[in-house]
Protein backbone atom coordinates (compact mmCIF):
# COMPACT_ATOMS: atom_id res chain seq x y z
CA UNK A 1 0.00 0.00 0.00
CA UNK A 2 2.78 2.49 0.72
CA UNK A 3 4.45 1.57 -2.44
CA UNK A 4 1.24 2.52 -4.25
CA UNK A 5 0.76 5.89 -2.31
CA UNK A 6 4.74 6.84 -2.99
CA UNK A 7 3.95 5.94 -6.92
CA UNK A 8 0.60 8.22 -7.06
CA UNK A 9 2.81 10.75 -5.67
CA UNK A 10 5.45 11.03 -8.10
CA UNK A 11 2.86 10.72 -10.68
CA UNK A 12 1.28 13.87 -9.10
CA UNK A 13 5.13 15.94 -8.60
CA UNK A 14 5.42 14.92 -12.10
CA UNK A 15 2.33 16.54 -13.67
CA UNK A 16 2.86 19.80 -11.66
CA UNK A 17 6.04 20.20 -12.54
CA UNK A 18 4.69 19.52 -16.17
CA UNK A 19 2.16 22.05 -16.20
CA UNK A 20 4.30 24.82 -14.09
CA UNK A 21 5.76 28.11 -15.86
CA UNK A 22 9.15 28.23 -16.80
CA UNK A 23 11.34 30.67 -14.03
CA UNK A 24 12.31 32.85 -16.93
CA UNK A 25 8.26 32.99 -18.58
CA UNK A 26 7.67 36.83 -19.68
CA UNK A 27 4.82 37.08 -22.00
CA UNK A 28 5.62 40.17 -25.35
CA UNK A 29 4.09 42.90 -25.09
CA UNK A 30 2.56 43.89 -28.32
CA UNK A 31 0.71 47.16 -29.88
CA UNK A 32 -0.28 48.47 -33.16
CA UNK A 33 1.47 51.07 -35.63
CA UNK A 34 -0.19 53.05 -37.95
CA UNK A 35 -0.05 56.08 -40.08
CA UNK A 36 -0.01 58.01 -43.84
CA UNK A 37 2.06 57.48 -46.41
CA UNK A 38 2.56 60.49 -48.47
CA UNK A 39 4.39 60.43 -52.04
CA UNK A 40 5.49 63.01 -54.82
CA UNK A 41 6.27 63.86 -58.00
CA UNK A 42 10.08 64.62 -58.72
CA UNK A 43 8.59 68.45 -58.48
CA UNK A 44 6.73 68.13 -54.80
CA UNK A 45 3.50 67.15 -57.07
CA UNK A 46 1.23 64.93 -55.04
CA UNK A 47 0.58 61.41 -56.10
CA UNK A 48 -1.25 58.32 -55.63
CA UNK A 49 -0.52 56.61 -52.75
CA UNK A 50 -2.27 53.68 -52.73
CA UNK A 51 -0.21 50.39 -53.29
CA UNK A 52 2.70 51.47 -51.43
CA UNK A 53 4.03 48.49 -48.86
CA UNK A 54 5.42 49.44 -45.20
CA UNK A 55 7.66 46.93 -44.03
CA UNK A 56 8.38 46.67 -39.81
CA UNK A 57 11.69 44.38 -39.27
CA UNK A 58 13.48 43.79 -36.12
CA UNK A 59 14.96 40.46 -34.32
CA UNK A 60 12.95 37.78 -35.42
CA UNK A 61 10.18 40.42 -36.58
CA UNK A 62 8.95 41.01 -40.65
CA UNK A 63 5.72 42.56 -40.46
CA UNK A 64 3.86 44.15 -44.09
CA UNK A 65 0.68 46.27 -44.78
CA UNK A 66 0.00 47.85 -48.32
CA UNK A 67 -1.32 51.48 -48.20
CA UNK A 68 -4.99 51.97 -48.86
CA UNK A 69 -6.41 55.26 -51.40
CA UNK A 70 -5.31 57.07 -49.11
CA UNK A 71 -2.23 56.06 -48.17
CA UNK A 72 -3.61 55.03 -44.59
CA UNK A 73 -1.77 51.50 -43.31
CA UNK A 74 -2.38 49.70 -39.81
CA UNK A 75 -0.11 46.61 -38.93
CA UNK A 76 -1.32 44.89 -35.49
CA UNK A 77 0.19 42.64 -33.10
CA UNK A 78 3.65 44.28 -33.32
CA UNK A 79 6.03 42.85 -30.22
CA UNK A 80 7.57 45.77 -28.15
CA UNK A 81 10.93 45.84 -29.34
CA UNK A 82 13.55 48.13 -31.60
CA UNK A 83 11.97 48.80 -35.06
CA UNK A 84 12.72 49.94 -38.21
CA UNK A 85 9.44 50.53 -40.22
CA UNK A 86 10.01 51.72 -44.12
CA UNK A 87 8.42 52.07 -47.17
CA UNK A 88 8.69 50.95 -51.04
CA UNK A 89 6.49 51.47 -53.97
CA UNK A 90 6.46 49.98 -57.24
CA UNK A 91 8.08 52.60 -59.77
CA UNK A 92 10.18 54.42 -56.67
CA UNK A 93 13.66 53.86 -55.27
CA UNK A 94 13.42 52.80 -51.76
CA UNK A 95 11.54 55.64 -49.53
CA UNK A 96 11.77 57.32 -46.19
CA UNK A 97 12.74 54.46 -43.18
CA UNK A 98 12.18 55.21 -39.58
CA UNK A 99 13.91 53.78 -36.55
CA UNK A 100 11.62 53.49 -33.20
CA UNK A 101 11.95 51.98 -29.84
CA UNK A 102 8.32 50.52 -30.06
CA UNK A 103 6.90 50.37 -26.02
CA UNK A 104 3.40 51.59 -26.32
CA UNK A 105 0.11 50.43 -27.24
CA UNK A 106 -0.24 52.45 -29.96
CA UNK A 107 2.20 54.45 -32.15
CA UNK A 108 1.83 56.96 -35.61
CA UNK A 109 4.72 56.52 -37.98
CA UNK A 110 4.01 58.77 -41.13
CA UNK A 111 6.10 57.78 -44.22
CA UNK A 112 7.30 59.93 -47.64
CA UNK A 113 8.20 58.70 -51.05
CA UNK A 114 9.57 60.80 -54.32
CA UNK A 115 10.02 60.02 -57.43
CA UNK A 116 13.73 60.55 -58.67
CA UNK A 117 14.43 63.01 -61.51
CA UNK A 118 15.64 61.30 -64.99
CA UNK A 119 17.77 64.55 -65.70
CA UNK A 120 21.47 64.21 -63.98
CA UNK A 121 24.79 66.70 -63.65
CA UNK A 122 26.37 65.95 -67.74
CA UNK A 123 29.33 68.50 -66.51
CA UNK A 124 30.23 70.47 -63.85
CA UNK A 125 33.33 72.86 -63.30
CA UNK A 126 34.50 73.23 -59.76
CA UNK A 127 36.52 76.70 -58.75
CA UNK A 128 37.79 78.49 -55.40
CA UNK A 129 35.80 81.97 -55.20
CA UNK A 130 38.48 83.81 -53.26
CA UNK A 131 40.27 80.96 -52.68
CA UNK A 132 38.17 79.45 -50.38
CA UNK A 133 34.55 79.22 -51.38
CA UNK A 134 34.20 76.35 -53.83
CA UNK A 135 31.91 77.16 -56.80
CA UNK A 136 31.01 75.10 -59.33
CA UNK A 137 29.10 75.56 -62.97
CA UNK A 138 26.81 73.24 -63.53
CA UNK A 139 25.19 71.73 -66.85
CA UNK A 140 22.62 69.53 -66.55
CA UNK A 141 21.48 66.89 -69.06
CA UNK A 142 18.38 68.36 -70.17
CA UNK A 143 16.73 71.79 -69.16
CA UNK A 144 14.07 71.54 -66.23
CA UNK A 145 10.65 72.82 -66.70
CA UNK A 146 10.70 77.11 -65.76
CA UNK A 147 9.07 77.52 -62.67
CA UNK A 148 9.82 74.05 -61.11
CA UNK A 149 11.74 72.84 -58.38
CA UNK A 150 14.53 70.67 -57.50
CA UNK A 151 17.86 69.84 -56.15
CA UNK A 152 21.79 69.49 -56.45
CA UNK A 153 23.25 67.24 -53.72
CA UNK A 154 26.65 67.75 -53.60
CA UNK A 155 28.72 65.49 -51.24
CA UNK A 156 32.81 65.83 -51.01
CA UNK A 157 35.93 63.71 -49.73
CA UNK A 158 39.02 62.56 -49.84
CA UNK A 159 39.12 59.66 -52.12
CA UNK A 160 37.35 59.10 -55.32
CA UNK A 161 34.98 56.85 -53.74
CA UNK A 162 33.12 59.57 -52.32
CA UNK A 163 29.50 59.06 -52.81
CA UNK A 164 26.19 59.93 -50.51
CA UNK A 165 26.88 57.23 -48.47
CA UNK A 166 30.81 57.77 -47.99
CA UNK A 167 31.67 61.76 -47.41
CA UNK A 168 33.26 63.64 -45.35
CA UNK A 169 30.85 67.16 -46.20
CA UNK A 170 27.62 67.62 -47.51
CA UNK A 171 25.66 70.19 -49.39
CA UNK A 172 22.23 69.96 -50.45
CA UNK A 173 20.86 73.22 -52.39
CA UNK A 174 17.41 73.83 -53.81
CA UNK A 175 16.85 75.44 -56.93
CA UNK A 176 13.70 76.98 -59.15
CA UNK A 177 14.08 76.30 -62.94
CA UNK A 178 14.46 78.72 -65.47
CA UNK A 179 14.11 76.67 -68.09
CA UNK A 180 18.07 76.76 -68.89
CA UNK A 181 20.11 73.63 -68.11
CA UNK A 182 23.53 75.96 -67.00
CA UNK A 183 23.31 76.70 -63.14
CA UNK A 184 25.82 78.21 -60.80
CA UNK A 185 26.47 75.91 -57.79
CA UNK A 186 27.25 77.68 -54.15
CA UNK A 187 28.00 74.60 -52.31
CA UNK A 188 28.33 75.87 -48.27
CA UNK A 189 31.62 74.41 -48.43
CA UNK A 190 34.88 76.20 -47.65
CA UNK A 191 38.53 75.62 -47.34
CA UNK A 192 38.85 76.95 -44.46
CA UNK A 193 36.08 74.62 -43.18
CA UNK A 194 38.08 71.52 -45.15
CA UNK A 195 41.55 72.10 -43.60
CA UNK A 196 40.16 73.14 -39.88
CA UNK A 197 37.63 70.19 -39.41
CA UNK A 198 38.65 67.78 -42.12
CA UNK A 199 42.49 67.75 -42.13
CA UNK A 200 42.83 68.92 -45.74
CA UNK A 201 46.13 69.89 -46.48
CA UNK A 202 47.90 72.22 -49.28
CA UNK A 203 48.22 70.06 -52.57
CA UNK A 204 45.43 67.87 -51.53
CA UNK A 205 42.77 66.74 -53.85
CA UNK A 206 39.49 67.15 -52.66
CA UNK A 207 36.67 64.73 -54.82
CA UNK A 208 33.30 65.65 -55.32
CA UNK A 209 30.02 64.01 -56.55
CA UNK A 210 26.86 65.62 -57.46
CA UNK A 211 23.95 64.07 -57.60
CA UNK A 212 20.64 65.72 -58.87
CA UNK A 213 17.22 65.36 -56.75
CA UNK A 214 13.86 65.69 -55.99
CA UNK A 215 11.92 69.07 -55.02
CA UNK A 216 11.90 67.14 -51.58
CA UNK A 217 14.25 64.72 -50.09
CA UNK A 218 12.64 61.59 -47.90
CA UNK A 219 16.13 60.16 -46.65
CA UNK A 220 16.71 58.22 -43.30
CA UNK A 221 18.48 58.09 -40.55
CA UNK A 222 20.54 54.88 -39.28
CA UNK A 223 22.24 55.88 -36.23
CA UNK A 224 23.56 59.01 -36.42
CA UNK A 225 24.00 59.18 -40.02
CA UNK A 226 21.38 60.91 -42.53
CA UNK A 227 20.82 59.29 -46.26
CA UNK A 228 19.69 61.01 -48.69
CA UNK A 229 19.72 58.61 -51.00
CA UNK A 230 15.75 57.56 -51.45
CA UNK A 231 15.40 61.06 -53.22
CA UNK A 232 18.98 61.44 -55.90
CA UNK A 233 19.57 60.08 -59.11
CA UNK A 234 22.67 57.89 -57.58
CA UNK A 235 22.77 55.55 -60.81
CA UNK A 236 24.40 58.72 -63.18
CA UNK A 237 26.72 60.85 -61.27
CA UNK A 238 30.57 62.19 -61.77
CA UNK A 239 32.74 62.91 -59.82
CA UNK A 240 35.09 65.90 -59.83
CA UNK A 241 38.19 67.23 -57.94
CA UNK A 242 39.64 70.49 -57.03
CA UNK A 243 43.01 70.93 -55.58
CA UNK A 244 43.25 72.82 -52.04
CA UNK A 245 45.39 75.87 -52.87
Amino acid sequence: MKQTYTLLLLVALTFLSSCSEPEDYSPVLRGTISGKVSVFDVYDAPLLAQGAIVTITGERINMQATTDANGNYTIANVPHTDLVISVKKAGFKDGQRKELNFFTEKETIDLQLSQVPTFYVSQASFYLHNQNDLRATITLSEPVPTGKNYTLAAFLGKTASVSDTNYLVKSINGFTSDGQISVMLLPSISVESLVNRYGFKSGDVAYIKVYTGAAQIYGYWINDTYFYGPGLNTDVAQTYTITIP
